[in-house]
């Protein structure tokens, strides 16, 4: 198992982090419904998000350098299809690639979304769209 190059305490949060997702994910949909209706953007494929804690073993690189996941088709886990759910996964992704913009951003609660370029939130099973999945 590979483990991005991180100290050891933020390794720690990361592992948390999945953790938090994965059991939130299986208990509280309703929760996760509705911090995806604050959520704006869309995946971007740099595959970060599959590197929190662990670098997944299903994750690949197409020819263009975008992830894919090879298990897209057969099983995606919930806390893939899910992220991100709070502003805390997006610092989770800093923490792993410092600079790094992850495609989606959450508005406050009771904000309404800005002119453009604000899109609509897409349903949880098609954010990310390629032929496999990330993690």
């Amino acid at each position: 198992m590979k483990f991005p190059q991180v100290g050891f305490g933020t390794l720690l949060s990361l592992w948390w982090g999945k953790i938090r997702r994965t059991v939130m994910g299986a208990l509280f949909s309703g929760f996760i419904r509705r911090r995806h209706e604050l959520r704006q953007g869309q995946c971007k494929r740099c595959g970060t998000c599959c590197q929190l804690g662990w670098v997944c073993a299903a994750l690949d690189f197409d020819d263009d350098g975008l992830a894919l996941c090879k298990r897209y088709d057969r099983y995606r886990m919930p806390s893939c299809r899910q992220f991100p759910t709070t502003a805390s996964d997006l610092r989770d992704v800093q923490a792993v690639r410092p600079g790094a913009v992850c495609g989606f951003r959450f508005l406050k609660e009771g904000a309404s979304c800005p002119p453009l370029p604000c899109t609509p939130p897409e349903p949880i099973d098609e954010v990310v769209t390629p032929a496999t999945d990330r993690e």
